[in-house]
This record gives C-alpha cells, structure tokens and sequence, in this order.
C-alpha cells in the first residue's frame, strides 16, 4: 500500500510503553487511562490519526513494557 515516496515522521520515547490491551484506546477521543491509572484527555493521538488518515496515511504504534513507545507517522507523496 505504501512506497518509498512516502514521508516517515517518527516519535519516540523510553517511558513505561503501552499495554497491548491499550494500543487500540489511544487514538479514541477521551478513551485513554494514562499508565498510573489517572485519566488522561486523550485527544491528541486522536486528532492526528484522524488529520494522518485524511491525508492518505497511516500511523502504526510500536510499543513495550518498560522500553518506551514509539510511533510512526506515513504521509504519501502525491
């Protein structure tokens, strides 16, 4: 689906990851538990999911316990 003429914005950090139960809550509006349980706004990945989506790409989240987080932004070339 996608080329090597797409963009790739990357994001990284080295905080506790997301539970794999929690990947698919991140990117839902107000849907997000932060890791220590207090609850989070949640917009922010939601609203760049949905601008990356509008414009034909995709955003993937790599994640694990106690390594970090990281996520990939793929914008295609048009």
């Amino acid at each position: 689906m996608f080329n090597t003429k797409s963009m790739v914005f990357e994001v990284a950090d080295n905080g506790p990851g997301i539970p794999e139960e929690m990947k698919d809550l991140i990117f839902k509006p107000l849907g997000y538990s932060s890791y220590n349980g207090g609850k989070s706004q949640g917009m922010g990945l939601y609203l760049v999911k949905e601008a990356v989506r509008r414009g034909g790409g995709r955003i993937a989240v790599q994640s694990e316990s106690d390594r970090g987080t990281t996520i990939r932004i793929f914008i295609p070339f048009r």
